[in-house]
């Protein structure tokens, strides 16, 4: 815990599993960030007497990991995805942990269930630059566990 008013990035850590991944584990030792954004749906309507309604129902989650590459991990993954698909083989779905150190000392712990993947970024390779990749995903739910 870095802050003692308010959470900071290196208070979280993810742990993504997926069956396709090697040892069924997406280990990216320089994960830089996670980031987390519900996505309701929203209902509208507009009554006979001209009141205006709406509400929120629970969406998916949209999921992004930006992440220094260091090893092949996500390259592996992705080429292991794209053949599958291309194979006509039914792809799993994995699981993504989310823990927060809470500036109490307890730490929170997150499911995202039934999560597909994405690899969107593998890599601009440029002189002495760090390439750096990104891995979207989609989750159907967040279980606090």
């Amino acid at each position: 815990m870095a802050g003692s008013f308010f959470s900071v990035g290196r208070d979280g850590e993810v742990v993504i599993l997926h069956p396709l991944a090697p040892g069924g584990r997406i280990d990216m030792p320089l994960l830089t960030g996670f980031d987390a954004k519900p996505n309701p749906v929203t209902i509208k309507t507009v009554t006979l007497t001209g009141r205006h309604l709406e509400d929120h129902l629970p969406g998916n989650y949209s999921l992004t990991f930006s992440n220094d590459r260091s090893n092949s991990i996500l390259d592996d993954f992705q080429s292991t995805l794209d053949i599958a698909k291309r194979s006509g083989v039914a792809v799993p779905t994995g699981t993504v942990y989310q823990y927060i150190r809470e500036l109490d000392g307890s730490t929170s712990t997150y499911q995202f269930n039934e999560v597909t993947f994405q690899v969107t970024e593998l890599g601009n390779f440029k002189g002495d630059d760090k390439v750096t990749q990104t891995l979207m995903a989609s989750a159907t739910e967040r279980r606090r566990m």
